[in-house]
């Protein structure tokens, strides 16, 4: 079986980056999704840039500011906070011309810093304007593309609405069930009790094999986690979700168990490969062959 290993909401702080970045350095994080509009989306640019093996992410949370002066996006913009509206992804009165625009600022961005569009991407829910927008952006660049994730699902399949350029190898992809919303991981996050809440336990899953029911022994499964350190503005400014305050204990666990050695045995214990979003999709090794020429011992 091949794995991804997903680190979420990179590129959300230059601080937060630190813990992030620690998981693909010394760590078994293959795939990186990245914020475009946050403060520490050029910090994680120019980090990425340099690890060509790791796949890049478009994360359309848009938790931070325009990169475009406000008065050009005024429906997408909220003068209270100095931020993009919290109701950005659902609400039916956000301009679709004001997100194409405020979209392609992100890309130019990317492709100064990074040197070409994210691989894959963006967040969609349902037929909003803004999930219109993302669908089309994607298109427009040519980013592999896809709606919010249910748990699992196969990643190449008409029910999770993705789209594929046509040279897109046709493997599925399954999204493990832990430390996403209503992931089992997670659950012991949703207490009162902060004794409760501080057994969060990334590995638990992953080392028990009970996230891999279901999943084929010949397909890719992802393992999504949100590595990172939290700074003011993680716990103040960014994510102001139902779950939120639940991730600023979240990332500095989920750091600690990506670069943890009891991750790396299992993983070869288990003989898992493995890769990135794009090796995935188009059949390459980009990762594995990077493993190779750091004389890894998760090389296989």
């Amino acid at each position: 079986m091949k794995l991804i290993v997903r680190a979420d909401d990179v590129g959300y702080t230059d601080i937060c980056n630190v813990g992030a970045f620690e998981t693909i350095y010394n760590g078994v994080t293959t795939a990186a999704d990245l914020m475009l509009d946050t403060p520490g989306a050029v910090d994680a640019m120019k980090r990425l840039k340099e690890l060509p093996w790791i796949s890049v992410g478009w994360h359309s949370h848009f938790w931070g500011s325009p990169l475009l002066d406000p008065s050009e996006v005024p429906s997408l913009y909220d003068e209270s906070t100095g931020h993009f509206r919290r109701d950005i992804n659902r609400a039916e009165d956000v301009d679709y011309d004001e997100c194409i625009k405020e979209m392609r600022a992100q890309m130019e961005r990317c492709i100064k810093y990074l040197g070409r569009v994210p691989d894959t991407g963006g967040m969609a829910f349902g037929n909003s304007p803004f999930s219109k927008a993302i669908m089309d952006i994607c298109e427009e660049y040519g980013i592999l593309s896809s709606f919010a994730w249910s748990k699992p699902f196969p990643f190449f399949e008409k029910n999770a609405e993705f789209r594929a350029p046509k040279n897109c190898a046709d493997r599925k992809i399954y999204m493990m069930p832990s430390a996403v919303p209503g992931g089992h991981a997670e659950n012991t996050l949703r207490s009162d009790s902060l004794q409760e809440t501080l057994q969060y336990d990334p590995l638990e899953d992953l080392l028990s094999g009970a996230i891999f029911e279901g999943i084929p022994e010949d397909a890719t499964a992802v393992f999504v986690l949100h590595p990172g350190y939290v700074d003011h503005y993680v716990l103040c400014e960014g994510d102001h979700g139902p779950g939120a305050i639940h991730y600023l204990l979240v990332r500095p666990a989920d750091q600690y168990a990506l670069c943890s050695d009891r991750i790396k045995q299992f993983i070869i214990d288990k003989k898992l490969e493995l890769c990135s979003f794009t090796d995935a999709a188009y059949g390459t090794r980009k990762y594995q062959n990077h493993l190779r020429l750091i004389g890894s011992p998760l090389a296989v």
